[in-house]
Order: structure tokens, then sequence, then C-alpha cells
């Protein structure tokens, strides 16, 4: 089974879903329902509509309730079209209303709804993610993103095929519900929709003048996005409050990112070149949160770094516990990385016993354990003190915390506005997951004078490190030191790459985030 999750009124529901002949898309989603108090232009002026530039004119915002979704970890799976408005479980579902503002000085005002700054990733620029736009009950519109139906032109496509009337504002409000959904194909391979990324607005956009029905273009060029990454990895997922960052190395800078990471100048990560992504929480976001790409985040003022572990399998050598961890490790771990919530390792798992042979994959456990596409883990080892905790760099962390004060501490960082996201101490199956990524392809760490800027510090050093036993003995977890099993107690202290010990002194500790 795989649970999905989704977004409904701002509720987050999680159900179980046979994962069988399923392929689950991942969207990334922001939609946000935007208009503006005075007038809104739009952005191709029909030839016989005059836009009010000098009158006061709009829409009454206060019948609208809150329709932003925050929407990193929206799941649509593919459905029938038949089951679309029966269906709130895979179907992104946005209401809104619309009717003029009660200060408006004119009565014959036209208006069109529009998907407004739209990014997507070139892939779903498809007919098979759909959409519907109803008013009052009565389907207005359909379409979808291929270009089959319409070109996106300057990320904008407008969902109306003809003007409608603006109701005054001592009438009911028109009713709209927008719908968007995966089209299932029995004929046609979709996986390749997966894990993909879409954000926009719906927008009202206002007229005066007479209706023109729209002629569209399709077959034509359509914005899309290419993400800089090729190497498969999940996008992260992200808070509000996160500031992605990459390394100016010529001024030895963090600056901010290109959170859609597909501006070259911007790049935010590329796991192929070792480039894990990277984020940074600040003490006061309003001061960095509409600053351009490229600016630099002063080190002053950032709280925490976060690195991104994407979802992988990894080909196994030791599926009747030979143990030689240490040769492996060394001449490279074999990873794949994989979309969204597969898992399409073909050993299986249960109740912490494991089939399959020798270099066949096994999906790492702690993404199925937790059916996660990925997680943060602190960069550093936890500094700071424990009213204030940062997670900065490598000198001066806080040791010796129980594993209750450890947790107690790091919540603090929960505090800077990361307020849909789960943070807890680091166990030993993350830190597997950790090790045996940065011993691939995709990390190549040796030493710890080799480690490269983008890293998690502290991979192979001799720092001592709080780790919670998670009480798994999968195989790969990386609880087994070499040679010889570990006291299953509820904490252990790691002290290298894959070596445990117990009852230490000066050890530190980490968290990750869900």
């Amino acid at each position: 089974m795989i649970l999905i999750g989704y977004y409904i009124g701002g509720v987050v529901v999680v159900s179980k879903l046979n994962k069988k002949n399923v392929f689950v898309i991942i969207i990334e989603v922001l939609i946000v329902i935007a208009v503006l108090a005075s007038i809104t232009y739009a952005i191709y002026n029909v030839s016989s509509n005059v836009l009010l530039r000098t009158k006061k004119i709009g829409i009454d915002t206060d019948i609208y309730g809150d329709t932003t979704i925050n929407s990193d970890n929206i799941s649509l799976i593919p459905i029938n079209d038949n089951e679309v408005l029966d269906n709130d479980n895979n179907v992104l579902k946005i209401d809104f209303n619309v009717r003029g503002s009660k200060d408006n000085l004119v009565n014959n005002v036209i208006y069109d709804v529009a998907f407004v700054d739209l990014n997507v990733d070139c892939e779903l620029v498809s007919r098979y993610l759909k959409w519907q736009l109803y008013k009052n009950g009565e389907l207005l519109n359909s379409g979808d993103l291929s270009n089959n139906f319409d070109t996106i032109i300057d990320n904008r496509l407008v969902l109306t095929d003809i003007q409608q009337d603006l109701v005054s504002y001592n009438k009911d409000p028109d009713k709209y519900e927008f719908v968007m959904w995966i089209s299932n194909s029995d004929t046609e391979e979709q996986s390749n929709l997966l894990n993909k990324y879409i954000s926009g607005r719906l927008e009202v956009e206002l007229y005066t003048g007479a209706k023109k029905e729209i002629v569209r273009s399709p077959y034509g060029n359509s914005v899309c996005l290419s993400n800089l990454d090729k190497s498969g990895a999940n996008r992260p997922d992200t808070s509000d409050k996160m500031i992605p960052v990459y390394y100016d190395n010529d001024n030895n800078t963090w600056k901010k990112a290109d959170i859609l990471n597909n501006n070259e100048a911007y790049k935010w990560y590329d796991y192929d070149n070792k480039m894990w992504a990277n984020i940074v929480i600040v003490k006061d976001y309003e001061k960095y949160q509409d600053i351009e790409l490229g600016s630099i985040i002063n080190n002053e003022d950032i709280v925490a770094f976060y690195v991104w572990i994407p979802r992988y399998k990894y080909q196994v050598w030791n599926i009747d516990g030979d143990n030689e961890l240490a040769n492996n490790y060394k001449d490279g771990i074999n990873i794949s990385f994989e979309n969204g919530l597969e898992d399409s390792g073909n050993i299986t798992c249960s109740n912490d016993k494991c089939v399959g042979n020798n270099s066949e994959w096994l999906t790492h456990p702690i993404f199925t354990k937790n059916n996660i596409k990925g997680f943060w883990i602190g960069k550093y080892m936890t500094s700071g003190d424990e009213n204030n905790p940062l997670i900065i760099d490598s000198n001066n962390y806080l040791n010796n915390y129980t594993k209750e004060k450890a947790l107690v501490t790091s919540l603090k960082i929960l505090d800077y506005g990361i307020n849909n996201l789960k943070l807890e101490i680091l166990n030993n199956l993350e830190w597997g997951a950790v090790s045996y990524l940065s011993y691939s392809k995709y990390g190549s760490y040796i030493t710890n004078s080799d480690i490269n800027i983008y890293s998690v510090y502290g991979i192979n050093n001799d720092s001592y490190e709080l780790i919670i036993n998670n009480d798994s003995n999968i195989l790969g977890n990386s609880l087994k030191e070499v040679g010889k099993e570990v006291i299953n107690t509820n904490v252990i202290y790691r002290n290298s790459l894959f070596n445990y010990v117990e009852n230490i002194d000066n050890y530190g500790f980490r968290s990750v985030l869900y």
C-alpha cells in the first residue's frame, strides 16, 4: 500500500491506495486566486475592449474566502475523466466567487479568468493534465496543458473562451469551481509525469467594451521548465520560509538560488555533479522574502542549513549478511534515484526480513518506512545554546544532551516559521541513507578534507554523534558495525562512518525535517 497526501480546504488528507498498476503523480502546485482592489489589467488588450485606467473598478474581495494553497505535497494519481466531480481525493479543486466591488463606478464590466504566472515542467505540457472551469454549477470550459489545446504565451493560459459579465455588488456572486487532474490512460505509459512541478495562480482580468471570443493557437511553442538537474532526483519539498541557496566560490558567500532550478546562473542543485540542494532558515524572513536571485544571504542572519536527501534505491551486496561494508563503500555504492513515491527496488522486505539476491536493488528503507520522497538533514551538528539553537558550522556543537533535551532544543528551529514540516532527531536509518549517498557517484567523499561545500558535514570524521536507534534490522540500514552487531539500545553513538559505540562523552546531535 502507498499513502497519498493532498490538500483539501487547507487540511492535509491521507488515504491508502493500492500500488499495483497505479502511477503516483507528485505535482507540487502553488495556485493562488489573486485579484486587485483596483483595476486588473489584462496581459493582452483585445482591440474591441477598453481597459479602464482612470476610473476605480474592481471585484468584491471579501467574498472569496481563503483560496490559497500551500501545496508542496499535493499528490495526484491518474483517474478516469468521468470520476472527477465525485472524487475529492485525487483532484485539485478551487472554489471562488466573483462579483463587482461596492465602489465600482461602471456596471458594464466584463472579465476573463486566466491561469497566469504559470511555470510547469515540460513533461506536464501534456494532454493528460486536464482542467475544467465551472460557473454556477455548469461547465463553462475545459482543456488541458498540451499544445493541441492552446499555446501558453508569456506564462498565461486563458480559461474562458469569451468574457463574462461582472455581476454588480448588490446581486448574488457567480460561483466558480476550477478542477485539475491527471487523466488515466490504459494504453500509454505515464511514468514520465512522476514528480513534476507546476505553479501559478488564477486571476480575474477586468475589461470594458464588447465581448470577443478567444481564438486559440494550438501547436505553438509553450513555456515550460527544464530542470537543470538531470539525475532524476526528486524535487525538494520546501516550506515557505526556506530559502534555496547556492555557493559563490569567488566571493565565499551563499546566495539565493532559483527554486525552480531552471536558471543556470542561479542553479540550486545538480546531483550528477555532486551539488546537493541546500536551504537556509533565517532570523528575519521578511528581509529576504522578495530579494532577487543571486542576492547574498548574510551569514549573521542564517539560523540553520539543511541538505536534501532524495529518495533512492541501491544495489545490494550483503543479502546474506557477509558484512563486507568497508570494501563496498570504498569501491562505491551503486545508487539510482526514484521518482516521487515510486518503490522500484526488486528486493522485497517484510517485518525486517528481506528476500532477494546480491546485485539486486532495494529502495532504502528510510523512504519506504516513512513513505517519503526525501528528507532534509542538518548540514552540521547543532550548536548555539538550548534557547537559540543554530546549524551553521562544524564548531562548538552542543554536547552530552539527552535525546529528550536534544529534541526540545532542536524544535526551536521551527519557531522561525517552518510550520508545515516535522522535526526529529537523526536516527540510524536516516544516517545510513546519507552515508550511502555520500559514498556513491553522487557524493564520492573519502576523507573529511575532500568534502565539498554542498554536502552534509561530519560524514567521515571522529566526532561522536547521538543517533536514535530505529529498532530496525532491515538489510542496508547501516546499523551494523563491520564485523559485529550493535547492542539494541534506544540511543547509539556514531564514532565513524558506519561504526557505533555505547556510553561515550562529548557527543553532538543533529536534526532532520520531513
